[in-house]
């Protein structure tokens, strides 16, 4: 189930087909922006799929441009605040930020939903835990309980740096924006926002037509890189414990040491997520789309949280506690999110383009879970039960050293009698 609701890329190949048209003066339709979006989408797969060191060094390097392009948006809302540029009244938005705003209860869960996606990643540092350069102290009057070696104290102190971080940063352009774009153009802007704050500021010129745009597609090619590694990631490591189908060949990484698998069916499920929605729309439906199932694990995992605290007893002080009381906040949270979308907006039963139907995207998410539950039942249950076998998990050795976990069928007087219980080591 997790393995499934984590290939859905397609919302930022669809950011990069917009801006990139917008900078080449390429009329925009519906066909050039789904093709563009898998084109660029299939490409950056490609080096994902054929070299690790690539794609972590284009990642890195594509990370400065984003940063750069966030710098350059502060600066520019800095000079827009100081009266330095030719916006009048810069403060005018920021008088009365909310009038005029749609309090729906739709309206405002897809706009948390929206939140959570600029958030989107916070997480991620978890899955390279184990790869986190740590530095030894072998000095005599050192303690084996230093933070400078301990990975997991060292990615819990980047992570509060990085959210609070990410936070001021994402606070401060939302006022540069609010301070430059007329309230009616911002609320019509859609995903082209900075190119029409470059507009408001510079005037329709080289800085909104040519640079701002591609400093926007650097960073979707570089998010789409690091969203691509950590995803196919879990993919291959769900994989392994023998619980998706074709193991041997999402779990191997031949030929070039790349999860190549799991990127396939990524690009596959993230093409057909551009293609079959209208064009028009298309980023607001990906993102809804995979934020709901996110939701769903969200909520069970926090209730899991409760449901060990209770049965378990754990020491007083461990690396990684929630306080109860943000537990409880963040069950609340997922569950107002998962409930308030089915509440019709104002004006009708569709979405604000008129092309969809405003719950769409719930159902969408909703299937894809349905599915794997579906699938799971009747791979390790039903099917089982009327062949008169058991399913005996057993651990194999893939080409390159890899190992895996795949599930035998096995008839149920001869599993009771032998059971394969090689452990599943680290590579």
């Amino acid at each position: 189930m997790y393995a499934i609701r984590t290939i859905i890329l397609g919302s930022t190949a669809v950011i990069f087909a917009q801006y990139t048209m917008h900078a080449l003066d390429i009329t925009v339709t519906s066909s050039r922006q789904k093709w563009l979006a898998v084109g660029m989408l299939s490409a950056c797969l490609a080096v994902c799929a054929i070299s690790n060191r690539l794609s972590f060094k284009i990642m890195n390097a594509l990370g400065f441009v984003k940063i750069a392009s966030m710098a350059f948006i502060i600066c520019t809302g800095i000079a827009v605040l100081s009266g330095l540029t030719p916006i009048k009244d810069p403060l005018e938005n920021l008088k009365a930020p909310f009038e005029g705003s749609n309090w729906s209860a739709n309206a405002l869960v897809t706009a948390l939903m929206k939140i959570d996606y600029s958030y989107d990643g916070w997480n991620c540092a978890i899955i390279f835990m184990s790869e986190v350069q740590t530095q030894q102290d072998d000095t005599p009057n050192s303690s084996s309980g230093s933070s400078a070696s301990d990975p997991v104290k060292i990615v819990r102190r980047a992570g509060y740096a990085a959210l609070g971080l990410v936070t001021l940063i994402f606070l401060i352009i939302n006022i540069a924006y609010f301070a430059a774009i007329p309230k009616e153009t911002l609320s019509q802007s859609g995903s082209l926002v900075g190119v029409l704050f470059c507009e408001s500021v510079y005037g329709i010129g080289f800085v909104s037509k040519r640079l701002f745009p591609l400093m926007v597609t650097s960073s979707c090619i570089g998010l789409l890189i690091a969203t691509t590694l950590y995803h196919a990631r879990i993919v291959r490591e769900t994989a392994r414990q023998g619980v998706l189908p074709y193991p041997e060949f999402l779990s191997s990484t031949w030929p070039f040491g790349t999860p190549g698998g799991p990127i396939l069916i990524q690009w596959v499920l993230s093409v057909l997520l551009i293609l079959l929605p209208p064009a028009k729309g298309a980023f607001e439906f990906l993102i809804d789309s995979h934020i709901y199932p996110n939701l769903v694990f969200g909520t069970l995992s926090a209730l899991a949280v409760w449901i060990l605290r209770a049965r378990t007893t754990l020491p007083e002080k461990g690396i990684f506690r929630a306080w109860n009381g943000f537990v409880a906040i963040y069950i609340v949270k997922c569950i107002v999110s998962l409930v308030m979308p089915w509440i019709p907006p104002r004006g009708g039963s569709h979405s604000d383009d008129g092309r969809m139907w405003y719950a769409m995207y719930c159902v969408v998410g909703l299937v894809l879970i349905v599915f794997s539950m579906l699938y799971y039942w009747v791979w390790m249950i039903l099917l089982p039960r009327l062949g008169g076998y058991e399913m005996v998990q057993e651990t194999v050795t893939l080409e390159g050293g890899a190992l895996t976990n795949r599930f035998e069928k096995v008839p149920i007087e001869r599993s009771r009698d032998e059971e394969d219980t090689t452990p599943l080591l680290n590579e």
